[in-house]
């Protein structure tokens, strides 16, 4: 779900925009046309020129269209991040928004598969042995899925794990968060901070 807001529309501001804020699916995507995300409540949308046509913005939201390299350059990147320990998925999600990224959390493999397909992330991190669905086959599905434009994709885990099929490369809780942050920057730097 796409939601486009007029960013220069005087009268969308303050309590108006809490309330969007408030009722809007985590699954909707909202673009500012015109004008810059307000902030807080929208750390996941987008904004797009006003000298954007109407055209381009729907062919953008098809995903027809790259953001303008203007905004693509402080573009968060979107990071799926699944793993059914809640104290690690919030240490590292914690610190991966810190970086600058944009991190969707799930608690399973089959929420995370769903989060790839209606976000289309830039790199997907994920424990091996989750419900529902494990790291290996989370890989193989979105490789069978997307085919060549597959996210990169990172196991994480505690213990030794051959990669497999769409498996980028497979780390080590026990190397620390340091060693992961690494694999994804190479793979999705964060945005330029202004």
């Amino acid at each position: 779900l796409y939601l486009v807001i007029d960013g220069g529309f005087p009268g969308l501001r303050g309590p108006m925009l809490a309330t969007l804020a408030r009722v809007l699916p985590e699954s909707a995507h909202a673009i500012f046309w015109g004008g810059p995300p307000p902030g807080r409540g929208f750390e996941r949308s987008q904004h797009l020129p006003s000298a954007s046509t109407p055209s381009e913005v729907a062919a953008f939201c098809r995903g027809e269209a790259e953001l303008p390299p203007e905004v693509e350059a402080t573009r968060k990147p979107v990071l799926i991040l699944a793993d059914d320990d809640p104290v690690w998925r919030a240490t590292l999600r914690r610190r991966l928004e810190h970086e600058g990224y944009e991190v969707i959390s799930c608690p399973d493999g089959f929420t995370a598969l769903e989060a790839c397909i209606d976000h289309r992330p830039d790199v997907v991190v994920s424990d091996h042995d989750m419900p529902t669905l494990d790291g290996s086959q989370l890989a193989a599905l979105l490789v069978s899925r997307f085919q060549d434009e597959a996210p990169p994709f990172f196991i994480v885990s505690s213990r030794e794990v051959a990669a497999s099929a769409g498996v980028t490369g497979v780390l080590r809780k026990q190397d620390g968060l340091p060693e992961i942050l690494g694999a994804v920057r190479r793979h999705a730097p964060p945005p330029r901070q202004s």
